[in-house]
């Protein structure tokens, strides 16, 4: 019985430089470690902005940008709005429509907490 490698053969460079970045012991998350191997970027290379220098993904990203330059954005026309209201009809809601309409409207009144970090 032959013995057949599970995964497909790396060239040996790219497998040593996945592997020093592992080991580097830079501190980053699995999705931004994710996010720096789908670019083929060098993790070593990336300044951490995080506590104790963690990368963080919008570090990662400036890091992508840096590497690619924006190219101009084509002119996109905007779309043509119609002030034509001929075609409009209106249907009454029901009791329990109108009853999670009003509740829904009072929960936009309550204080609400976003945590961003």
């Amino acid at each position: 019985m032959i013995n057949e490698p599970k995964e497909e053969a790396k060239p040996a460079e790219a497998q040593k430089q996945q592997q020093s970045n592992l080991e580097s012991g830079t501190l980053a998350t699995p999705f931004v470690r994710g996010l720096i191997k789908s670019h083929g970027l060098n993790i070593n290379k990336i300044k951490g902005s995080g506590s104790d220098g963690r990368i963080l993904e919008k570090d990662v990203e400036n890091m992508i940008n840096q590497k690619q330059p924006k190219k101009d954005a084509p002119s996109v026309k905007a779309p043509e709005v119609r002030s034509d209201v001929s075609n409009v009809t209106t249907v009454s809601m029901s009791a329990f429509e109108k009853g999670m309409q009003k509740s829904m409207t009072e929960s936009n009144t309550i204080p609400h907490l976003y945590l961003h970090e």
